[in-house]
């Protein structure tokens, strides 16, 4: 008899369920329903250009679907729950795929994450503060980064710099052993990983790769915390493989080994 599959985490459960509503409401062309999902203050940027608000946000989404539907063909889910600075706890969402906005002639490769904090009612429903959407392209295009947040796209480079340069699965798990939380919640493709030790083992088991990142996205979350979204290739023995990287990341305490300490990282390659 086959062994059960493990059970989902809450977080896993819930991604699932709210990508199913996310997906209706656009294929329906529903862009006030799309706009209910996301708070007051909510940050969009569709590749690389921000909206800020749910007002906003809404208008958006209702230029781009001109009366008509957006198909949607998800391909992956992941979620978890990350504890940040404060006390505060996101659950993130990504999803990876294909979309058809209205009037294209061919389907996009596409890459989303969305971050939503506790509602501030106990039984309301968690809206989305940060949704980050980026097509997948093999080329390489500007950052989408505020000025202010310019050294969590350092602390971005030196971390996939220490993953290629690592000479082995233990050195690696060495050279980034600085970057997590004790407490991190990691998910590689729907793989889930609970604490720092579990999650430097699975990077420990990977093959050797080089990542060639071609779009990067930060949002503040929070005052002291913020989520980055990487999108790619990974050469992984000579085979190139398009990816999308969500890290989430809390400011450290003034004197520590870093800047930032990872609290949540979100790994998928895109299929689609």
């Amino acid at each position: 008899m086959a062994a059960a599959a493990p059970a989902k985490s809450v977080p896993m459960t819930w991604a699932e369920g709210f990508a199913a509503s996310f997906k209706a409401k656009l294929e329906a062309g529903d862009a006030a329903g799309v706009a209910s999902l996301y708070a007051d203050d909510a940050i969009l940027s569709l590749d690389g250009a921000n909206h800020a608000g749910k007002a906003a946000i809404g208008g958006h989404w209702a230029s781009i679907m001109g009366g008509r539907g957006i198909i949607l063909k998800v391909a992956q889910v992941s979620g978890i729950g990350a504890d940040l600075t404060g006390g505060a706890r996101v659950v993130a969402v990504c999803l990876t795929g294909e979309w058809a906005p209205a009037g294209a002639a061919t389907a996009q490769r596409f890459a989303s994450v969305f971050t939503l904090l506790p509602p501030a009612a106990a039984g309301a429903q968690p809206l989305v503060k940060n949704h980050i959407h980026r097509a997948s392209t093999a080329d390489s295009q500007a950052p989408n980064v505020p000025p202010s947040h310019a050294p969590i796209q350092d602390f971005v480079g030196k971390f996939i710099g220490a993953f290629d340069g690592a000479a082995s699965g233990e050195a690696r798990a060495a050279a980034l052993g600085f970057a997590y939380a004790d407490g991190v919640s990691m998910t590689f493709e729907q793989d889930e990983f609970a604490g720092k030790e579990a999650a430097l083992r699975k990077l420990a088991s990977l093959p050797a790769g080089k990542h060639k990142p071609c779009t990067v996205d930060v949002h503040p979350i929070t005052a002291s915390a913020s989520v980055a979204f990487v999108t790619g290739q990974l050469v992984l023995e000579e085979h190139p493989m398009f990816y999308v990287q969500a890290i989430f990341l809390a400011a450290t305490p003034a004197g520590s080994q870093a800047p930032y300490i990872i609290v949540g990282d979100m790994f998928q390659f895109n299929y689609a």
